[in-house]
């Protein structure tokens, strides 16, 4: 196997290479350096669309390596779930490795799921479609996350 680049990104680190659950070890991936990095809002700003955008740069080529909306490509669980965080700080001006657990398994929750305008993403051809569906549910994650936050039941 040799080393590519474009792998590496689409893959988050080789998460998306997992056997079992990839899109659940990119999301875990995500998770990792706002525990142990301590990233400021605006670099997980940045980073989101940093990642989303070479997402969508590499989907083409990922489709043509591997296969329509292929397993390895768990970038977008990653801007996913970053998304949802995001929602999250931004509502409360803070997070927690607690919360930080709540949000991805609501995130992974909606992902798999697909509830309504969520599954409609994955009609959007190439990147956007791959991407989108991702978004979208880190967006139904990062507030349903608010809501049962200020209904007090976390």
């Amino acid at each position: 196997m040799s080393l590519k680049w474009q792998e590496i990104i689409v893959s988050f680190f080789y998460l998306g290479r997992s056997p079992i659950a990839p899109g659940t070890m990119g999301a875990l991936g995500a998770m990792m350096p706002l525990i142990y990095l301590k990233i400021d809002m605006s670099y997980l700003v940045i980073m989101t669309i940093l990642c989303y955008l070479g997402g969508l740069k590499l989907a083409p080529w990922c489709e043509k390596e591997f296969g329509k909306d292929p397993s390895i490509f768990v970038i977008d669980e990653v801007v996913g779930y970053w998304v949802a965080v995001l929602i999250f700080w931004i509502g409360m001006g803070a997070y927690s490795v607690p919360y930080l657990i709540i949000l991805f398994v609501l995130f992974r929750f909606f992902d798999i799921t697909k509830l309504g305008p969520i599954k409609k993403m994955e009609e959007i051809e190439g990147g956007q479609g791959i991407l989108l569906d991702d978004v979208v549910a880190g967006v139904f994650a990062g507030v349903v996350a608010l809501a049962i936050f200020h209904m007090g039941l976390i």
